[in-house]
C-alpha cells in the first residue's frame, strides 16, 4: 500500500517582497481549478475556486511570509472556506504596501549601536507600526490560531522573544496550541528589527522570526514528519527574492546609520540559504520520503524590505519563477555571465555555441515546466481525495 503523500507550504520573509510568493500563489490557485475543471469538474468547492488551504496540509510562513500563511488559511465564519484567496493577499501587497512602509510616519533610528546589547533588536524603529495593526486587524480581527485555521490545516509561524532571549513558535498543534490572535502572531513575526518596534504579548517582547529562521521550510518538514508518521512529504518553499552582494553591503557601511539594515538583511539572507542546502541534503537521505520544490529568484539590484517602488522589479521575478517571463524579455539585458549562472543553478547544460536568448529561453522553458509539473501533481492529489473520481 503506497504512503499517503502530505504537502507542506513554506513561505520565507522579505517584507514588500512578499508580493512575489503571493503571485506565485495566484498562479497556483488559478491553473489548478482550471486543471481540475478539466479532470473532474464535480470535485470543484462550491464557490468553483480551489484555494491554498485546499492543498496543502501544513503552512509555514515567516514575517511577510506569515500575513500570507495565515491569510490563505484563516477561516470565513459564513461559509467555512479560506476567507481569502492568494488573489485578495497580492492586492494587500499591491495597494496597501506604502501605507505599511509609511515614509511620512518614519521614525529616527538610534545613531549608536553597542552600548546596550538588545538596541538592534528592539531599538528606535524606521516606521511606525500603526497602519500595519490597522490593516491585520481589517484582515483577520479577532480570530485565534488554535480556533480560526479551515480544515484542520497545520500552521507555524515563528519569532522570536527578546525578553527571555529565545526562539518562539506561534502553531496551532502539539501539547500547547496558542490562542493568540493572528494579528498578533503576525506583528510579532513581522516585527523585523530596526524597522517596526517589538510586538508585546503579556509581558514579553517579540521580534521577526526572519532573525533566526527566515526560510522555515526545515522546522516545517521536521515538525510535518513528526505530525504524519508514515507518511512522504512533499514542501514546496518560496521565497521572496535575494541580492547576493546585499550580504556584504553593511561592512561597507559600518559604524553610520545604515549598519542595521544591512546587518539584517544579512542574517535573513544566510539563514535562508543554509535552510535550502539543508533541505537538499534532507531530500538525499530521506529514501524517497521526502520530495523538495524551492521557487526562488535572485535580483540583479538590492531590493529592501521598505522598497514599495519596486512593483514592477518584483512582478517580473514573479513571472520568471513560473516560466511566463525571461531575463531578456521586453528589452532587457543581462550579462551572459549571469546567464550561465542561472542555467546552473537549474542544471540546465549550455554550451558556448548558444546564443544568450537561446540560454535565456532554455531557462524560461525549464522553469515552466517544473512549475507546470508541480501544479499537476497539486492538481491530481486533490483530486485523489475523492475516491469515486477516476483521473
Amino acid at each position: 500500500m503506497a504512503a499517503k503523500v502530505k504537502y507542506v507550504l513554506s513561505i520565507d520573509g522579505g517584507g514588500i517582497r512578499g508580493l512575489i510568493p503571493a503571485m506565485v500563489l495566484e498562479e497556483v490557485e488559478k491553473r489548478v481549478t482550471d486543471k481540475v475543471k478539466t479532470k473532474a469538474q464535480e470535485t470543484l468547492p462550491k464557490d468553483g475556486l480551489i484555494r491554498i488551504a485546499d492543498l496543502f496540509d501544513f503552512v509555514a510562513g515567516t514575517s511577510t511570509g506569515s500575513i500570507l500563511a495565515l491569510g490563505l488559511t484563516v477561516n470565513d465564519e459564513k461559509t467555512s472556506r479560506p476567507k481569502y484567496e492568494a488573489k485578495d493577499l497580492r492586492e494587500l501587497y499591491e495597494t496597501r504596501g506604502e501605507e505599511i512602509f509609511d515614509k511620512t510616519l518614519a521614525t529616527k533610528i538610534f545613531s549608536i549601536v553597542g552600548k546596550y546589547g538588545d538596541l538592534l533588536l528592539n531599538g528606535a524603529a524606521k516606521y511606525n507600526n500603526e497602519n500595519l495593526i490597522k490593516i491585520l486587524d481589517e484582515h483577520f480581527g479577532e480570530a485565534k490560531l488554535n480556533s480560526d485555521i479551515v480544515n484542520n490545516i497545520k500552521v507555524l509561524v515563528p519569532s522570536y522573544d527578546i525578553t527571555i532571549n529565545e526562539r518562539h513558535y506561534f502553531k496551532n498543534y502539539g501539547s500547547t496550541k496558542n490562542s493568540v490572535k493572528l494579528k498578533d502572531a503576525v506583528q510579532a513575526s513581522s516585527a523585523a528589527p530596526s524597522y517596526f518596534r517589538a510586538k508585546k504579548l503579556d509581558d514579553d517582547f517579540y521580534v521577526d522570526g526572519g532573525v533566526f529562521m527566515n526560510n522555515p521550510a526545515l522546522r516545517a518538514y521536521t515538525d510535518s514528519v513528526m505530525l504524519f508518521k508514515g507518511s512522504k512529504i512533499v514542501v514546496c518553499s518560496l521565497g521572496t527574492g535575494f541580492y547576493k552582494e546585499a550580504t556584504i553591503a553593511w561592512l561597507e557601511n559600518a559604524g553610520t546609520l545604515k549598519v542595521a539594515e544591512p546587518i539584517v538583511a544579512l542574517f535573513m539572507h544566510q539563514q535562508t540559504a543554509s535552510t535550502d542546502y539543508n533541505m537538499i541534503d534532507q531530500q538525499k537521505i530521506s529514501d524517497g520520503k521526502l520530495t523538495y520544490h524551492r521557487f526562488q529568484e535572485k535580483f540583479e539590484k538590492d531590493i529592501g524590505l521598505d522598497s514599495t517602488d519596486s512593483g514592477a522589479d518584483l512582478k517580473s521575478a514573479a513571472k520568471r519563477i513560473i516560466g511566463d517571463e525571461g531575463y531578456m524579455d521586453n528589452g532587457k539585458t543581462v550579462t551572459r555571465e549571469w546567464l550561465e549562472k542561472r542555467a546552473n543553478y537549474l542544471n540546465i547544460d549550455i554550451n558556448s555555441d548558444l546564443s544568450d536568448k537561446e540560454i535565456d529561453e532554455l531557462i524560461k522553458a525549464k522553469r515552466k515546466e517544473t512549475f507546470n509539473k508541480f501544479v499537476e501533481e497539486l492538481s491530481d492529489n486533490y483530486i485523489s481525495k475523492f475516491p469515486n473520481t477516476k483521473l
